[in-house]
Formats: C-alpha cells, structure tokens, sequence
C-alpha cells in the first residue's frame, strides 16, 4: 500500500477537513506532529488538530478569501 493515500490515515482525515474548510495550505507535518501529541486523548483527534491549524492560520491563509462574493 506504499505511494497510495489512505482515507482513514489521521493526517489525511486532517487534511480532508482543512480542505472542506478552506485552509488546505496551512498543512504541514512538523504541526501536525505537535498538534497530534496535544491531542492524543481527544475525542475526534482529526477535528481538534484540525482546530488547531485553523486557529492559527492567518484569516489571509484561507482559500475562500479569492472568491468575490
């Protein structure tokens, strides 16, 4: 199974959720890493590192802000 991506991978549940939420580029593994440490007893671990990309991301870090609505 090695080069494929795996949908139930944490990072990629991670991933899929910043993407729906507009802040694709704000992934990186070396949070990722901190982020699932901070988080190993929550939960839904997907959603709170998620959280907590979202929360530092600049608001200028979202995807939506191209869009003229």
């Amino acid at each position: 199974m090695q080069g494929k991506n795996n949908p139930y991978l944490l990072s990629e549940q991670v991933q899929r959720i910043l993407k729906n939420n507009g802040f694709s580029a704000v992934f990186n593994f070396t949070d990722y890493q901190l982020f699932k440490r901070q988080t190993r007893r929550a939960f839904n671990q997907a959603q709170e590192i998620a959280q907590k990309f979202m929360a530092e991301a600049e608001p200028q870090a979202n995807d939506f802000q191209t869009y003229i609505f």
